[in-house]
């Protein structure tokens, strides 16, 4: 993400590197029970946390006032999950695939943060 801000306003990236500070994927580990996150937050260690929208219900619970905001598509990044399945699968992997395309498992996880780029092939 940074290098996409590097291409809207340059010299983005090194101002965001310098500053950022990594929570989570790090060799900083929580105790156990604690959220990192949700600690850095509400010690107001870091003002700003950049994260999945998936993550976002985690957070809602444990940090008061907590304001989420999509980034503009100039600088959106992340993974693009897909499903497939194997020749041969057990009929339940098959159910849980067409679960996930259908418009219920589509609902599912829309409520979880993950919004579909598109529909699968036929």
């Amino acid at each position: 993400m940074f290098k996409r801000a590097d291409s809207v306003k340059p010299g983005s990236f090194a101002t965001l590197s310098t500053k950022a500070r990594a929570l989570v994927g790090g060799p900083t580990q929580p105790p156990a029970g604690q959220d990192l996150v949700a600690t850095a937050l509400n010690d107001r260690t870091v003002d700003v946390f950049l994260a999945y929208c998936s993550g976002r219900s985690r957070l809602e619970g444990q940090v008061p006032g907590l304001t989420i905001t999509a980034l503009p598509d100039a600088l959106r990044v992340g993974p693009e999950y897909g499903v497939a399945l194997l020749t041969g699968a057990r009929p339940a992997a098959a159910g849980l695939v067409l679960y996930i395309l259908s418009p219920a498992g589509q609902a599912t996880l829309a409520r979880h943060g993950f919004t579909p780029l598109g529909l699968p092939a036929r």
